[in-house]
């Protein structure tokens, strides 16, 4: 699509090979395209390519696809390469100009196709203020002659045509570029709006968080933004600044002191961002839900709540996020909790009460900001096909996303879902996924078991609103600290 007049030629002069967007039903051009990359790995050519998948429209990052990479592959065992290298490179941005057609592709519109007039348009839009591009290598992923030969050999799983190995190395490629995607300003700024939203935060407020989440991500030694390191307050300014001068966020001076917030009709673009940093917070979201239902569990019964409530989470939300192996994933979450509080085992073997000290004790809050969005559009996902049944159609996706897509506006209107973030596309086939998963669309499901998957959803949301509303208690009661 970028090889229109112009950007085609010098693209083509500066190294860039044009591959067509779609190729599954030409075997010719499948052999030709396997033949030239097997010649660029013979002459030791390094070959760049950006894996389909990985970040997706919503920003989120996501399990990578294949193609290219199978191919690579291929061509290694053909010229005898056994010590190949894959560098996974991590490329992100303060603001992206074209941020508002990712939201509009999500609420249903068609992609606009690239052509000369869109890219006089993208770079037009360049002319706002819109910060600073930051590039992370991460950890090389060497493909031993194992991973090659069971490729070329086809040992398959499941995933059509896909071996085992190449599944692995495409996930520890992706699993360690999200581990150097930094948090960003962008993205924390985002974060704190969104778990702020609807309500507007002072400076001040706006502070008191920013300094919270740093202090939280310095003790784990997640990777930041030098501006956090440096605590350069002046550059997260001039990204607050750009936010707003770009329209995704507003600031209003009119009352006692100024407050900042989501500008209308812009939360799917502060998500966007929200979710670029996501993945360091999903452990702590899951911890803050798990308590929450461990809450409702009697006496004693608290610990076998809190890890049924984990696992069944990270079940839930399986089609969102990486996760480790299942014991990796538990071990991870008792570090959480004993950075957290040391004595979480004694409070959790407790009453209600203490495991509510214990829910208190965590901070910062990251459920609401975090898997809200994402419960609530999985909620809209539950009603959708309950309302399809067993029609025809009500085993596909594009049936449940459109059904959704209706759906998640009404219950928007009547704020029964927290924001129009929810409304995407994208959320929505993930949630068809899990449903199919679970054999509930269509004439495989049953009325009870897609109602017993509604009231699951809605025990979440009770849950995570609960969060919110603690959040919200927290900021009210917060002390006075310098501004930014």
């Amino acid at each position: 699509n970028m090889a229109f007049a112009g950007m085609g030629y010098i693209a083509k002069k500066s190294g860039t090979v044009f591959i067509r967007r779609s190729f599954q039903d030409d075997p010719v051009y499948k052999i030709a395209l396997r033949h030239y990359i097997s010649y660029l790995l013979e002459k030791r050519f390094p070959v760049a390519w950006s894996l389909e998948g990985t970040r997706s429209r919503i920003g989120k990052l996501m399990p990578p696809r294949y193609g290219i990479l199978k191919y690579v592959l291929e061509a290694a065992q053909n010229n005898g390469i056994d010590d190949l290298q894959l560098i996974p490179v991590s490329i992100y941005y303060d603001l992206i100009p074209d941020i508002d057609s990712y939201a509009s592709e999500q609420a249903g519109a068609v992609k606009r196709p690239e052509s000369l007039a869109w890219f006089f348009g993208y770079i037009a839009g360049m002319r706002k203020p819109l910060g600073r591009i930051f590039m992370s290598f991460a950890e090389p992923v060497t493909t031993g002659s194992n991973a090659i030969a069971d490729q070329a050999t086809g040992t398959q799983t499941e995933e059509e045509g896909f071996s085992l190995e190449l599944q692995k190395l495409a996930f520890q490629a992706a699993v360690n570029v999200n581990n150097v995607t930094p948090l960003t300003a962008s993205g924390l700024l985002s974060f704190v709006m969104i778990s702020a939203a609807p309500q507007a935060l002072s400076g001040r407020e706006f502070d008191l968080e920013i300094r919270a989440l740093f202090r939280w991500a310095s003790v784990r030694n997640i990777p930041m933004t030098d501006e956090f390191y440096n605590a350069d307050i002046k550059k997260i300014r001039a990204v607050a600044d750009a936010m707003i001068s770009v329209g995704a966020a507003r600031r209003y001076d009119e009352g006692i002191e100024p407050l900042y917030g989501i500008a209308p009709g812009q939360d799917f673009t502060i998500s966007y961002y929200r979710n670029t940093i996501l993945h360091f917070f999903v452990n702590n979201a899951i911890i803050e839900l798990a308590l929450a239902t461990a809450m409702e569990a009697p006496d004693g019964d608290g610990k076998r709540v809190f890890w049924r409530a984990a696992e069944d989470l990270r079940d839930l939300l399986k089609f969102e996020f990486f996760y480790p192996p299942r014991e990796e994933f538990l071990d991870a979450l008792i570090k959480e909790l004993t950075l957290q509080n040391p004595e979480w085992e004694n409070l959790l073997d407790g009453n209600q009460a203490s495991i509510e000290r214990l829910l208190n004790s965590i901070t910062p809050l990251f459920a609401h900001g975090t898997l809200m969005p994402y419960i609530d559009a999985y909620g809209v996902v539950a009603d959708a096909i309950y309302r399809l049944g067993e029609k025809p159609d009500a085993d596909t996706e594009k049936a449940v996303v459109a059904a959704c897509l209706k759906l998640g506006r009404e219950a928007v209107l009547r704020r029964r879902i927290s924001s129009e973030e929810s409304i995407a596309k994208q959320l929505y086939a993930n949630g068809h996924k899990l449903a199919k998963n679970r054999r509930l669309t269509g004439p495989s499901g049953s009325d009870d078991k897609r109602r017993e998957f509604s009231v699951e959803l809605r025990d979440w949301q009770r849950r995570i609103r609960l969060l919110d509303a603690i959040a919200a208690r927290r900021r009210a009661t917060q002390e006075p600290h310098s501004s930014l």
